[in-house]
C-alpha cells in the first residue's frame, strides 16, 4: 500500500510538472507574440510617420516651387519697371545736360512732355532711381556743371558759375554746393587756382 502511495504521488509530481512546464511554454509564447506585435505594430508605426514625411516634403517641394515661379514672375515685373523708369531717368539727365536745358528754370511738365512722358511717372521715375525730387535732380546736375566750370575756368567769378549754371539766388549756391562738396564754391576756386599755379610752375 506504501509503494501504491509512492506511485500516486509520483504521478501526482509528474503531472503538476507537465502542467507547470506547459504553462511556461504558454507563458513564453505570449510574451513572443506580444513582443511581435509590438514589433509589427512599431514597423508600422514608422512605415506610416516616413509615409507622412514624404508626403508633407512632396506638398512643401510643391507649394515652395509655385511660390518661387510666383517670385521670379514678380522681380521680372518689377526689374522691368525699373529699367524703364532707370531710362527715363538717364534720358532726362542726357536732355537736360545736351540741350543745357538745366540752365533754364525748366518745369517738371516741359521735361515730361518734351521726353513723351507724364509728370507723375517722370517724377517718380526720378526719385526711384536717384532717391531725389525733380528739384533736387535738376540742382544736382546744375552743381556738377558748376564744380566743373569751378575747376576748368579758374578766371571766371563765382557769381558767373552760378549764373551760368542756372542758379537764381548766390546763397542758394552755396549752400547746396557745399553741401555737396563740403566746401565753398571760394574754397573750390581757391583749390583749382593753386593747383593751376602749381602746374604752371611746374612747366618752367
Amino acid at each position: 500500500q506504501l509503494a501504491s502511495q509512492i506511485a500516486q504521488i509520483h504521478t501526482i509530481y509528474e503531472v503538476d510538472k507537465v502542467k507547470t512546464e506547459i504553462a511556461l511554454q504558454s507563458a513564453k509564447l505570449y510574451q513572443t507574440k506580444g513582443v511581435a506585435i509590438v514589433a509589427i505594430a512599431s514597423v508600422a508605426l514608422c512605415i506610416l510617420i516616413l509615409i507622412l514625411i514624404r508626403r508633407n516634403s512632396t506638398l512643401k517641394e510643391r507649394k515652395n516651387k509655385k511660390i518661387y515661379e510666383q517670385y521670379i514672375l514678380i522681380k521680372s515685373y518689377l526689374d522691368d519697371i525699373h529699367a524703364k523708369r532707370s531710362d527715363t531717368t538717364n534720358s532726362a539727365k542726357k536732355y537736360l545736360i545736351e540741350t543745357e536745358a538745366f540752365k533754364k528754370d525748366i518745369t517738371r511738365d516741359d521735361l515730361a512732355l518734351t521726353l513723351g512722358t507724364n509728370r507723375q511717372y517722370l517724377t517718380e521715375s526720378i526719385r526711384e532711381v536717384t532717391g531725389k525730387t525733380y528739384r533736387d535732380f535738376l540742382n544736382g546736375i546744375r552743381l556738377e556743371y558748376a564744380y566743373n566750370m569751378l575747376l576748368t575756368d579758374v578766371h571766371a567769378s563765382v557769381e558767373q558759375v552760378y549764373n551760368a549754371s542756372g542758379f537764381a539766388s548766390r546763397s542758394t549756391f552755396n549752400r547746396l554746393f557745399r553741401l555737396q562738396y563740403e566746401m565753398s564754391p571760394n574754397e573750390m576756386r581757391e583749390m583749382a587756382r593753386h593747383r593751376e599755379e602749381e602746374i604752371h610752375n611746374s612747366q618752367l
